[in-house]
């Protein structure tokens, strides 16, 4: 498995790949991804990368597994807090595709100089849940019913980890 930045040519695979996790299950709380291939593409070539992190996780035969967006705060207010939203395709869950994501998202926010990152998830989605627990992420609050799902309502959980922007990883601009 290979960690890289997101690519013009990736962003096919990247709205296939979010469309199909949102439609298989209900682990990311959304219907679809929110823009064409066409938008996403136009995107990843001119996002500015001190403030957007776009990644793929791509398998040894080339497929995209795995794919996370993260941003920071651009006012002198708020560029100190990130937020990361991730996808993995139900066949590479476990396999530390995801830890692998966002361990990268990190040594990105210490690069970038986020001290702050933050993710929400649906309550249900214990298995997310425990691996965000395991990278350092804490409980900050939930929004009740957030979420129908089903017929039923479904809590979001925020959370976020408080990032020693020190000594640590490295974040090289032209690799992941």
């Amino acid at each position: 498995m290979l960690i890289r930045r997101a690519q013009p040519d990736d962003a096919g695979d990247v709205v296939h790949l979010v469309n199909t996790v949102a439609s298989e299950d209900v682990t990311l709380g959304i219907d679809a991804f929110p823009l064409s291939p066409e938008q996403e593409a136009a995107f990843l070539r001119l996002h500015d990368p001190s403030v957007h992190l776009c990644l793929v996780a791509v398998d040894e035969t080339g497929g995209v597994v795995g794919h996370l967006y993260a941003s920071r705060g651009v006012l002198a207010s708020n560029r100190h807090v990130g937020s990361l939203a991730i996808a993995v395709a139900g066949q590479a869950r476990r396999s530390g595709v995801g830890r692998s994501l966002i361990e990268s998202c990190l040594a990105w926010a210490r690069a970038v100089g986020v001290s702050k990152m933050t993710l929400s998830v649906l309550d249900t989605n214990r298995p997310a849940i425990a691996l965000f627990e395991a990278l350092g992420f804490h409980p900050e609050g939930s929004r009740r019913g957030q979420f129908r799902i089903n017929g039923s309502d479904v809590d979001e959980l925020l959370m976020a980890q408080w990032i020693d922007t020190g000594e640590g990883l490295t974040w090289a601009s032209g690799t992941v």
